[in-house]
């Protein structure tokens, strides 16, 4: 018993059967707790020795062994534990090619042909962050799913452009064109999707391309504008969904725009949803300012 219960609590009370047989515990006593409820069968082979609910750590652990040897917590699951702001359903494990394993329940297994190193992320094995950005950018069905999670890793330092366009050509297929934009986009400057949007905007249109995330100079110090012309002295800030969640960084925001306009600037706002659905009034207004 003693063998079981390391092998149980190593693993945060899970066990595959095979695990347990080689630890001394006999077939016919794993279905007699499973009969009574006091252990459950999480996935094929994988039991959990406790009652009520599983954590989010102990299915990646189930996963992990559901899916056997070799196999890294990878996509979202790996995104959600390198600290991406992104929704997780289920758990994404990857594998080497050719291991005949099926997804199952809420465990979605992946396959690849390069050499997996993984890196621990509280104590579980998943793919490095550049690897995991472009393989959630690679599995993503919307360009704006792709633009927040290349953006999002760099904006928290959590990688850089050129590891993800390093990850991006080691991958054995070509990467889709929204991975392409999106890595183009932020080496151009693009540090958010709402600015993504507005580069892909400006560049589709016939206007000089801006210096993005720019420093501006002005009396009071330096501040960063998302889009510059420097030569017009025109500026464009994109305003997310999430803008104006406070009253203290609203009038932050609010003195930040006016020392940028003291110094000689026009600044023009946009938020993200009228470059959706407005892009010729967006075009336009930037085309006037440019021009006067």
């Amino acid at each position: 018993m003693e063998r079981v219960d390391k092998v149980l609590d190593d693993q945060s009370g899970l066990a595959t059967r095979s695990q347990l047989r080689a630890a001394g515990f006999t077939d016919c006593r794993v279905r007699s707790r499973l009969h009574n409820g006091s252990w459950q069968l999480l996935l094929p082979g994988v039991i959990l020795a406790q009652t009520g609910p599983t954590s989010p750590a102990q299915w990646r652990i189930a996963g992990l062994l559901y899916a056997g040897s070799g196999a890294v917590l990878s996509h979202r699951t790996a995104a959600d534990l390198h600290g991406l702001r992104i929704a997780v359903n289920g758990v994404d494990v990857l594998v080497p090619h050719g291991r005949r394993v099926r997804s199952h329940g809420p465990v979605l297994v992946h396959q690849t042909n390069q050499r997996i190193e993984p890196v621990l992320r509280v104590g579980q094995p998943c793919t490095p962050i550049a690897r995991t950005v472009i393989d959630v950018g690679l599995a993503s069905s919307w360009l704006d799913d792709v633009r927040a999670v290349v953006s999002d890793s760099v904006q928290r330092r959590l990688t850089t452009v050129g590891d993800l366009q390093k990850a991006a050509e080691t991958m054995p297929r070509r990467c889709s064109r929204w991975v392409t934009m999106a890595l183009e986009e932020l080496a151009a400057g693009a540090r958010s999707a709402g600015e993504g949007v507005f580069l892909r905007l400006v560049r589709d249109s016939d206007l000089p391309e801006p210096e993005l995330n720019a420093r501006v100079r002005t009396g009071a110090g330096d501040f960063f504008v998302d889009a510059l012309w420097r030569r017009q002295r025109v500026a464009a800030e994109i305003d997310g969904q999430a803008y104006h969640l406070g009253a203290a960084q609203w009038a932050k925001d609010l003195r930040r725009q006016n020392l940028v306009v003291t110094s000689g600037l026009r600044v023009l706002r946009f938020p993200v949803r009228r470059l959706r659905v407005d892009p010729a009034g967006v075009v336009g207004e930037l085309r006037a300012a440019l021009r006067s």
